[in-house]
């Protein structure tokens, strides 16, 4: 399912063919029932440096950082790819989170503490705004909106990464 602005899914994704060469595209969104487990790794990923010096320096200087690690569809526009990545926006909360997820996620070593839900962040401002870089030619990546790209593939508006072929048969995965 696709949500508005300010609402959660649990996971959804497009797929889609393309007429020419056959290549197969499937991008995936949003968050499943192991987010807390998922955020929590990622969170120890972020400390270590695995997101670049850049989010470990934001994440150090800050006492609360709440990191929406959400999977969100980008595309190079330069090379035309398209990728599923965390999103890794980064928001400086005034105090630690209230929400305890009746243990789906244990507290972090080091202090650190539990799961941020994506819909708990989007009404903070961002406090650092994580630039995609595309992995062959650099260029940063822009965010995909997934309603805007399937009324595109619907009229076969979206080129094959691989061959510029049109993009077809869509549709729409549900994911926990």
């Amino acid at each position: 399912m696709i949500c508005q602005k300010g609402e959660t899914t649990m996971g959804s994704g497009i797929t889609a063919k393309c007429e020419k060469c056959g290549f197969k595209l499937s991008l995936y969104s949003g968050i499943g029932m192991l987010y807390p487990q998922h955020y929590e790794e990622m969170i120890l990923k972020l400390v270590s440096g695995g997101f670049g010096r850049g989010v470990e320096r934001f994440y150090a200087e800050h006492d609360h950082v709440g990191v929406n690690f959400e999977e969100k569809i980008y595309h190079c526009e330069e090379c035309n790819r398209y990728v599923t990545k965390p999103c890794l926006d980064m928001y400086v909360l005034d105090k630690p989170p209230r929400r305890n997820y009746a243990g789906w996620s244990s507290a972090l070593p080091n202090g650190y503490y539990k799961c941020i839900m994506p819909d708990e962040l989007e009404e903070l401002p961002i406090g650092r705004k994580y630039i995609h870089r595309c992995y062959k030619c650099k260029k940063p990546m822009q965010e995909v909106n997934e309603r805007e790209f399937l009324e595109q593939l619907d009229n076969g508006k979206i080129k094959c990464p691989k061959c510029g072929g049109k993009m077809s048969e869509p549709s729409l995965i549900l994911w926990d």
